[in-house]
């Protein structure tokens, strides 16, 4: 499970940058893994209330930034298959609900991962004109 963290007003961010003659990468990087920081923690304290299970506390992800090429960086959050693919799928099922399994009962969806990543948006946004705020005075 993975959301994206980039707001509709990152490209208006990245311009004022761009205005100042400011190094964009290391900026956005900041942006992002303060960004992403911030919405991991919410869909860990949301998973907690959801059956969290310390297989899903093994397929956390740890935010990191990775660059994709010059102009574009990914951050991820929320649970990591290869970490441990048991925790992942559980919290997918948690997330979404088993509405079809009939075998050991059904489970309604809880949409805590969703939830969390839209409570967050407006942090988000704030953290990111903050930094850039920063950077350009």
């Amino acid at each position: 499970m993975k959301a994206s963290l980039v707001t509709k007003d990152f490209q208006e961010l990245i311009e004022k940058l761009a205005k100042k003659n400011k190094d964009v990468a290391p900026i956005a990087k900041k942006m992002l893994k303060e960004s992403a920081d911030i919405t991991q923690q919410a869909i860990n304290q949301s998973a907690l209330t959801h059956n969290y299970s310390r297989q899903m506390i093994e397929s956390e992800i740890t935010p990191t930034v990775e660059q994709i090429n010059n102009f574009s960086f990914r951050c991820k959050v929320g649970f990591d298959s290869n970490a441990n693919s048991n925790g992942a799928m559980h919290a997918i099922f948690v997330n979404y609900g088993t509405p079809k399994r009939k075998e050991h009962g059904k489970v309604d969806a809880t949409f805590f991962f969703t939830k969390a990543i839209k409570q967050t948006a407006s942090k988000r946004k704030a953290i990111q004109k903050k930094i850039v705020e920063e950077v350009t005075k």
